[in-house]
């Protein structure tokens, strides 16, 4: 297995890691907290690839999930970038909350939310994908009404019902841990 590591002049060298070395999430989050200046090249690629086809940003995303964190991040930064260019493209701003989700920034990932949603209302995976940010920031009460928004919206009913029964689960487990306490 091998690590992208800074080698203290913020340039990446490959390492090898033995097997047995499993980084604490709190160093993984530091060593690929931010872009490094070598990845502003990669960033500003793809803010034109991204201004010219959004949706490019769904496949990098998913490709991101056997990735090493930096990678998204990368395409975190590209996005926001982009919206620089034109902020008044709401899959943007919806492309931007999927990579912040992704890499855990749910404050960020519902502010994009917010604005992707401002600028099409109707938009079901934003109302969808805000859902989820809401159950994993354990807002059970928006999570109902951002369900109801997608519903409105006209999103799937099966990705409806799948976040439903994640809230359900999700309850029940809060349940418990109160009791417990």
């Amino acid at each position: 297995m091998y690590w992208m590591a800074t080698n203290g002049h913020g340039g990446a060298s490959p390492r090898h890691v033995p097997p047995h070395f499993r980084p604490s999430q709190r160093d993984t989050a530091e060593r690929h907290a931010e872009a490094t200046a070598a990845d502003w090249q990669v960033i500003l690629h793809l803010r034109t690839l991204i201004a010219r086809d959004p949706a490019i940003v769904l496949q990098l995303l998913a490709d991101a999930r056997h990735q090493p964190i930096s990678y998204t991040t990368t395409i975190y930064a590209a996005t926001r970038e982009a919206i620089s260019d034109h902020p008044d493209r709401p899959m943007l701003h919806y492309y931007a909350a999927a990579a912040a989700a992704q890499l855990g920034r749910f404050r960020e990932a519902e502010a994009a939310l917010d604005e992707s949603i401002r600028l099409e209302p109707k938009h079901p995976a934003a109302h969808l994908l805000a859902a989820r940010v809401a159950l994993e920031t354990r807002q059970h009460d928006r999570v109902h009404e951002r369900l109801s928004l997608a519903e409105t919206a006209g999103a799937c009913p099966n990705e409806i019902a799948a976040i439903r029964d994640r809230l359900g689960s999700r309850g029940r487990t809060d349940e418990r841990e109160a009791t417990r306490e």
